[in-house]
């Protein structure tokens, strides 16, 4: 039932116009048919194998497209666009360095910073690594 409602839904939108429904369903469901006839060999980087077979293949298919729409402004030229887009580019760096200039953790004089966060993992990785090896070893080993 719900795989008839979902076709139903599919080729009402695949109608539909500009409606609500264009936006999540696709504009053309277009089905064909397409052939093809192989003949000679193959190409590579040694040179032309000519095998010398041939090969016939038909295939059907069906397909869902959808209308994307342009997004490139007609009114602007490519110069126009590239100034506008480095600019944004330049804004969106200093903003970054005034951010990260802003979580930096600040010091005292002769302070250590904190250790990475991944230190005590690993350590605690090790730390298992070795009390796992001791304890297949001596599992292995005829104790008395």
């Amino acid at each position: 039932m719900r795989a008839l409602a979902l076709l139903a839904l599919t080729l009402v939108g695949c109608a539909s116009m500009h409606g609500p429904l264009d936006v999540i369903t696709p504009d053309e469901f277009t089905l064909g048919q397409g052939s093809t006839v192989m003949d000679g060999g193959i190409f590579d980087n040694y040179g032309v194998h000519d095998f010398g077979f041939d090969a016939e293949s038909e295939s059907t298919y069906a397909a869902l497209t959808w209308d994307i729409p342009s997004f490139q402004d007609e009114g602007l030229t490519t110069e126009e666009r590239r100034a506008i887009r480095d600019f944004y580019a330049m804004v969106d760096a200093e903003e970054e360095e005034v951010e990260a200039a802003d979580t930096k953790p600040k010091l005292l004089d002769g302070a250590n910073p904190p250790p990475p966060a991944w230190l005590p993992f690993t350590l605690i990785g090790v730390g298992l690594v070795i009390v796992l090896g001791f304890a297949l070893y001596s599992r292995r080993r005829e104790q008395w």
